[in-house]
């Protein structure tokens, strides 16, 4: 799939959140999760092909984040 809209949007960035090395020819921009990053052992090789290497982190949050007043004034 990454290929074919590759094929007709050869501009378009492909980012992929992913815990393998296996899809690193198919995107630009990788986001590998923390938890399978630290198993990674060709970081150098793909960022030496031009694969942007980003992570995020989340927050999760306990309870809710709006107070019950604003949800039920609706």
């Amino acid at each position: 799939m990454s290929a074919y809209i590759h094929k007709y949007a050869p501009d378009l960035i492909r980012i992929d959140a992913i815990e393998t090395t296996n899809l690193l020819d198919d995107i630009e921009v990788a986001v590998p999760k923390l938890d399978a990053f630290g198993t990674w052992t060709n970081l150098q090789e793909a960022q030496k092909k031009g694969i942007e290497l980003w992570f995020y982190t989340v927050g999760i949050y306990q309870g809710s984040l709006f107070p019950i007043k604003l949800l039920t004034c609706r």
